[in-house]
């Protein structure tokens, strides 16, 4: 009855698989030719719910089906049992309702920044395709550069937003801004891409703009662990120093040696070059005794 209630309801908002298989079966074969057939007409129900073989053989329902079969459409039973599920319940319990802002931070179930950015540019891409023509779709079976920095950069505003959101929403409203003594030295403005970067002196300088205007972040993040965790791989697991050296040319990060330190007790790799090395300088202590 449950699959009977949605094929007679197909524009309700169901789950998406019952959704998709609701659409692919009535467009083969229409809502009105769908009748319920009851647990005792139905043969199916012998074997689901057991039967012996000796039963089989006398079982006429099993070979021949319903004895209605044989009689034309028009005596064939109809149903008037009520649908057994409660479907507005259930239409309602699994509706999603989308609105203008995002709020729903991406990176919240993943451990790897790299394979959630990835994910992330596939779904905006599968969006962006279903807006447009046939002929106007991106068909390539990799990511480019450019979807792949796009969706970073949109990391990093959600970020920002999530950890300065009062300092984020007065400088899109170009107000003026009530930075906290740590932060006013720092010139904050927002660039093109609507990301908050720290101004200065350095923009004199021949440097790249992205080391002239660094990215502020927050070490408290969970977006920046997952950056700073990519980076520390990337990096090939350098000392602290030589690792605050390379975020810094692109990225002002608030606690940063905290959060590096943090990472570094949780490497695998860390660890184990720090044990090898105490064992090794234990052992040359006895040995030289």
């Amino acid at each position: 009855m449950v699959v009977f209630g949605w094929l007679s309801k197909p524009d309700k908002p169901w789950k998406q698989f019952v959704t998709v298989r609701v659409c692919e079966i009535l467009s083969v074969v229409p809502s009105l030719q769908w009748r319920h057939v009851s647990t005792r007409d139905n043969p199916a129900d012998h074997i689901s719910r057991g039967l012996m073989p000796a039963e089989i053989l006398n079982c006429s329902l099993w070979w021949q089906g319903p004895q209605w079969l044989s009689l034309p459409p028009v005596q064939w039973p109809v149903s008037t049992q009520s649908i057994c599920v409660n479907l507005k319940k259930v239409a309602s319990a699994n509706s999603v309702q989308i609105s203008g802002t995002t709020t729903a931070l991406p990176w919240k179930n993943f451990s790897s920044l790299h394979h959630c950015v990835r994910i992330y540019t596939w779904v905006r891409r599968y969006l962006s395709n279903a807006r447009k023509c046939v002929s106007d779709r991106e068909l390539s079976k990799t990511l480019h550069l450019s979807e792949i920095e796009q969706s970073h950069s949109l990391f990093i505003s959600l970020a920002q937003q999530e950890s300065f959101p009062e300092i984020f929403s007065q400088l899109r409203s170009k107000e003026t801004v009530s930075q906290p003594r740590r932060l006013a030295s720092l010139n904050l403005f927002l660039d093109e891409t609507k990301t908050v970067c720290v101004g200065g002196r350095l923009q004199q300088s021949n440097l790249p703009y992205s080391s002239q205007h660094p990215i502020l972040l927050h070490g408290k993040s969970n977006f920046t662990h997952l950056l700073v965790n990519q980076r520390h791989k990337d990096c090939h697991h350098a000392g602290p120093g030589t690792f605050i050296a390379i975020l810094s040319t692109d990225y002002y990060i608030i606690s940063l040696r905290r959060l590096i330190t943090s990472i570094s007790y949780q490497c695998v790799h860390v660890v184990a070059v720090v044990q090898r090395l105490y064992i090794n300088s234990w052992a040359i202590f006895h040995l030289t005794e």
